[in-house]
């Protein structure tokens, strides 16, 4: 049934209050994954707290604001325990990862010394496949355009299926379609969970893969990130891109 008169108004402004919260953020319609900043995630507290206050009990609207109030809350939860593990490694030296490259070798954690290092921790596979998958375009961008400096990436597998022999060469395969896919010119490695436990894996505290560590030429963390980062069109990562920089200088 279609809403008139009065209750019909009570429905739209916070509606239209909502709408206009979106935009204020820079929310894209339809984002399925939105990694806050701390300054977004006070406008958005504070404004849907007082939709909520404003709103008539009972509305369907006030329940959309209650959820969204709620996942606001737990987002500032997660992004403190994250920038708790940001700080426990930063400027402290790279911790014994223990990866594999994707031939099943372990990797010779050695050969990043001397060089700025960019692990790109992440559930690399080809289904299900998710924008903005990780990113991956702008790391394989960044690969080309710093190799010739003295800059490495690998993008890390991660994925507990590793651990086990019986779905390990499906994680594998999954990891490497996912390469074609993508065209990606940086190599893989493979880690069944230990290599990213190591530099404070940002599951426990909830918040999501991916994860970017920038190692510098001492063999020292110089950046930890997590989640997606605001992307230029035409400069890429730039957040990214002067961590990288930063490190080469050094």
């Amino acid at each position: 049934a279609e809403l008139a008169g009065p209750r019909a108004d009570a429905f739209q402004k916070p509606l239209d209050q909502l709408l206009a919260l979106r935009e204020r953020l820079g929310v894209e319609p339809q984002s399925e994954v939105v990694n806050w900043k701390p300054e977004q995630l006070e406008i958005l507290r504070t404004s849907l707290r007082d939709l909520a206050e404003n709103a008539a009990v009972g509305e369907p609207i006030l329940q959309v604001v209650g959820a969204a109030l709620k996942d606001a809350n737990d987002q500032k939860g997660r992004a403190n325990a994250v920038a708790v593990l940001r700080e426990d490694v930063l400027g402290k030296p790279l911790a014994d990862l223990r990866l594999e490259t994707d031939k099943g070798q372990p990797f010779d954690q050695a050969s990043l010394k001397d060089q700025v290092t960019v692990l790109h921790f992440w559930e690399y596979r080809d289904s299900p496949l998710e924008e903005p998958y990780g990113q991956v375009g702008y790391v394989d961008y960044l690969y080309r355009q710093r190799k010739d400096e003295g800059v490495a990436v690998y993008g890390v597998a991660v994925d507990s299926k590793l651990a086990d022999p019986d779905n390990r060469f499906g994680a594998v395969r999954a990891a490497n379609r996912m390469q074609s896919f993508m065209n990606l010119s940086y190599p893989l490695l493979l880690d069944a969970g230990q290599g990213v436990r190591s530099l404070g894996d940002p599951r426990a505290t909830g918040a999501k893969l991916p994860l970017v560590v920038v190692i510098d030429r001492k063999g020292r963390v110089a950046h930890y990130h997590v989640g997606f980062y605001d992307v230029d069109p035409r400069q890429g990562m730039v957040e990214l891109d002067k961590a990288v920089k930063e490190a080469l200088q050094k």
